[in-house]
Order: C-alpha cells, then structure tokens, then sequence
C-alpha cells in the first residue's frame, strides 16, 4: 500500500473546509427567520430550520472528524517510518497540523 503524504494531508485540508462550510450553513440556517409566513407555515417552518440546523451541525462534526483521522494516521505513518529523512518531514509537517 502506498501513501502519498501530501494527498492525504490535502485531504485533510479539505474536510476541514468541508466542517467549515457546513459550520457556516448551519449558522445561516439557524439564524433564519420565519416572520413572513402564516402561524400554521411558521411552526412548520421553524421545526424544518431546527431539523435542517442539526443535519448540518452532525455533519460538520463528521467532516472534522474525517480530518482528525487523516491527521492522526498521516503522524502515525510518519512516527513509524523509519526511512523518513528530515527534508521528506518538513515537506509533510505543514499537512499534519490543523490550520484554522
């Protein structure tokens, strides 16, 4: 099995985008307001809004947690591979580190 160091780190970079994005709707979505529709649609609109807010919010949590795992397996594969030289980690490092 190979591993490309920095695919996976890249990968990683884009699922914390991914949690962002996410973070981001979720916040539009709650910050939504429902003050232009009939008593009946409100209610119905605002138990939508509350339902859409936590679909996004899980996945947001799911997307960070996928890069977690990548970061995580990329510094394991670098603690154990002995024939890592000190130019192929620095060149790798900058994948490992979370960059908010």
């Amino acid at each position: 099995m190979a591993v490309i160091p920095p695919e996976v780190g890249q990968r990683s970079r884009d699922w914390d985008d991914q949690n962002l994005d996410l973070t981001a709707a979720a916040g539009q979505v709650s910050d939504s307001g429902t003050g232009g529709f009939t008593p009946t649609v409100r209610t119905a609109a605002k138990t939508f809004r509350t339902a859409w807010h936590g679909h996004l919010t899980t996945l947001a949590t799911d997307a960070e947690s996928q890069a977690d795992g990548l970061r995580e397996t990329m510094t394991d594969w670098l603690n154990t591979d002995q024939s890592a030289d000190v130019q192929q980690r620095s060149l790798i490092d900058p994948y490992v580190q979370e960059i908010r």
